[in-house]
């Protein structure tokens, strides 16, 4: 079980970010209850099938990543830092250079990130290790 408290900002990379602070106890940490906007579970199964064959031509691949933009207040924060990761393989290399400059994904370790044991990670079901 995880004993810390889970901080992590926003996946998007633009803005100032919130911040959730709750035991990961009282996270779903494959966001599966959560009901909203979002489909949280097929958001990362579409995740899993694009990294499973990324050659592929996936249908979904605009709106998870516009979910990613968009989305900016969810305790799914393993799901929006999913969507940040796969964000960055479709950017221009100036805009993954400013990403990566400053935003989380280059100015904070993956552990701080998400601040999770590497088996409550595996256990979510995200595929952050993947991407």
């Amino acid at each position: 079980a995880v004993v810390a408290a889970v901080v992590a900002a926003a996946a998007s990379g633009e803005g100032s970010g919130f911040k959730v602070e709750k035991h990961a106890s009282e996270l779903d940490l494959g966001c599966e209850s959560y009901t909203g906007s979002v489909d949280w579970v097929t958001v990362r199964e579409q995740v899993k099938a694009f990294l499973r064959s990324p050659n592929d031509q996936h249908v979904f691949l605009p709106s998870i990543l516009r979910i990613g933009r968009e989305q900016r207040n969810s305790d799914c924060y393993i799901g929006l830092c999913c969507l940040g990761y796969l964000s960055l393989m479709f950017m221009s290399p100036e805009k993954r250079a400013r990403a990566m400059r400053d935003t989380l994904f280059g100015s904070v370790s993956l552990q701080d990130q998400i601040p999770l044991s590497y088996w409550d990670t595996i256990a979510s079901g995200w595929p952050i290790f993947g991407l």
